[in-house]
């Protein structure tokens, strides 16, 4: 019934139509809402104590796939009380494994507790909508950020500046501390390493097995970072075309580090399969 009120609920409301969405055989929770606000809404809910969720899994991962935006929406008592999450929210619990993915497939957010600390439930299904308008605000914003790093990109290019000391700094402190990025036992590290195409990544590392990392090193700011994790985009597949032309088997992963990263560059990232982590020295 609470699903039901809220469908209800939303068609009525004019310049709205919503309808169910099939992403996997048997998912029934996904809505495609368009209109005055157009997007992917992953509908849950619960309707007595102790709250407990069940998000499925490979329906998260579908959901990346998917061009239009997504959040995820945790209902309880009512379709006017519930939890409203970005997909920034969601991807950052479950790479934080904050939130607990049972034998089912499912993860298991519940309330009280942590594993919703970053945030508040709604209480109106008018501050629903505020919500949801902000949240596809800040998505939006990520285009533009887009647009301007590639602006800033070019300017950059074109003056030629030169590296700082604090980029110099975090650099080389990776390069001797491996284990502030998840590696051990690797047996090659060096900085400003050198691709056949002219291009340096900043830090590589080759583990054994011949699995290498290449990092991507930025300081901070939304255009920044967002350079910085196209750079490891390019970095991963340029390394990936080194051990292919050598006929060697290996395996390339790529990581943009900075002493902050915003949360919708976390987002990306895990779309582009690039991790990152956040240092500061």
């Amino acid at each position: 019934m609470i699903i039901t009120d809220f469908i209800n609920t939303i068609s009525e409301h004019q310049g709205f139509h919503i309808e169910r969405l099939r992403l996997t055989p048997k998912n029934r929770s996904v809505y495609e809402l368009s209109g005055n606000m157009n997007c992917l809404l992953s509908l849950h809910y619960i309707s007595h104590r102790p709250y407990r969720w069940g998000v499925t899994a490979n329906v998260i991962e579908e959901l990346q796939k998917q061009t239009k935006p997504w959040v995820v929406v945790l209902f309880f008592n009512s379709y006017q009380t519930g939890y409203l999450l970005s997909s920034s929210d969601v991807l950052d619990y479950i790479s934080k494994k904050i939130w607990p993915l049972a034998k089912d497939g499912d993860y298991k957010p519940a309330a009280p507790g942590s594993y919703l600390a970053n945030n508040t439930p709604f209480n109106s299904f008018d501050d629903f909508l505020a919500r949801l308008s902000f949240i596809l605000s800040a998505t939006t914003n990520i285009q533009t950020a887009i647009e301007d790093a590639v602006k800033q990109a070019d300017t950059l290019r074109r003056r030629g500046t030169g590296e700082s000391t604090k980029h110099r700094n975090l650099k080389n402190y990776i390069k001797e501390h491996p284990e502030c990025v998840g590696l051990d036992g690797t047996v090659f590290a060096t900085t400003e390493y050198p691709f056949p195409s002219g291009d340096r990544v900043d830090v590589a590392f080759e583990s054994s097995g011949n699995s290498w990392t290449v990092i991507e090193v930025e300081q901070e700011g939304l255009a920044q970072t967002i350079i910085g994790l196209f750079q490891a985009v390019k970095y991963k597949a340029l390394q990936e075309a080194v051990l292919v032309s050598k006929s060697v088997q290996g395996s390339v992963d790529a990581v943009l580090v900075a002493k902050s990263i915003p949360v919708q560059v976390k987002t990306l990232a895990e779309v582009l399969k690039i991790k990152t982590f956040e240092i500061s020295i």
